[in-house]
């Protein structure tokens, strides 16, 4: 057996999840109607990566994979145990300003809804002073960061 049955059926899925037509484009190498009405949440989670990547406000930006692993545990009847990666509610993308404010963006595809875990997450984070809100395309990114980098302050002193 091989690899290749894990990937024929990739394209066919990502379109259905897309809700797309199948059917031959009019137009070689033209998307099919719809695709540009919606983003998958992996389509918006690239970008934004790629947007953060070369923004001038950013020091750094990176994915956070959130999932349950089983690890061995003695004590269990069944010899492992479930534990996750990051809290529930964790968002997507976590950073840090120039400047050493945190920042974390929630990816959603563009009909996609927050948890309630998620939602009180982003609330607690810019509570506490964290730059945190949802990205449904790209653009959100470019209204919630400023083009402007941040006047550093040096180690040990304060703003007047």
């Amino acid at each position: 057996m091989s690899a290749q049955h894990f990937t024929v059926q990739r394209p066919r899925r990502r379109a259905m999840q897309r809700g797309l037509d199948l059917g031959t484009p009019a137009v070689p190498n033209a998307r099919p109607a719809g695709s540009l009405d919606r983003l998958l949440e992996a389509d918006v989670q690239r970008a934004v990566l790629q947007l953060l990547a070369t923004h001038p406000a950013v020091a750094f930006a990176y994915r956070v994979n959130s999932r349950v692993m089983d690890v061995a545990d003695r004590k269990s009847k069944t010899g492992t145990r479930p534990m996750r990666t990051v809290p529930k509610g964790h968002p997507d993308i976590a950073g840090v300003l120039k400047g050493g404010r945190a920042l974390y963006v929630e990816c959603k595809s563009t009909d996609g809804t927050l948890t309630d875990e998620q939602a009180a997450w982003l609330a607690r984070a810019n509570e506490h002073g964290a730059l945190a809100f949802v990205a449904r395309r790209p653009d959100d990114v470019l209204r919630h960061l400023p083009l402007t980098q941040p006047q550093e302050v040096p180690r040990g002193t304060t703003q007047a």
